[in-house]
């Protein structure tokens, strides 16, 4: 029992990896190959709610409307805490921020702030994913 555990939590975080990668490379296809058809997405920013989705379809509009904020973003994870179908991730986001003037002119801030990550897994797959910053 002790092995299966030990290579369940193994096999989150490099899903976990996996998704980082996808993430960051604005690979929307990726993302959604990897979610549970009844995905539940939650984001918290000052402790408010501010974007829920409860299914696929909704989810993958979220990283497709993201292509036009953001000019570059990373994610990368700080410390870990891993138990068979959970990973819980202390995140640390880096990027940019398009801002469009009506001239044409597109101009890049940069951002960087901390955050925390709930990641469920059922099958393999995200089904539950809880972001706070």
């Amino acid at each position: 029992m002790l092995t299966y555990y030990i290579t369940m939590k193994n096999v989150h975080k490099d899903r976990f990896e996996s998704d980082r990668s996808i993430y960051n490379n604005f690979d929307v296809a990726g993302m959604v190959e990897n979610m549970n058809t009844k995905v539940v997405f939650n984001n918290y920013t000052n402790e408010d709610l501010t974007h829920n989705d409860n299914e696929l379809d909704a989810f993958g509009n979220l990283p497709i409307a993201c292509l036009e904020i953001f000019s570059s973003r990373t994610r990368i994870g700080m410390s870990w805490d891993m138990s068979k179908n959970k990973v819980l991730v202390d995140i640390k986001y880096k990027g940019g921020v398009k801002v469009n003037f009506l001239s044409g002119i597109v101009e890049v801030e940069e951002f960087e702030f901390g955050g925390h990550s709930d990641f469920n897994f059922q099958k393999f797959k995200f089904f539950r994913i809880v972001d706070k910053s």
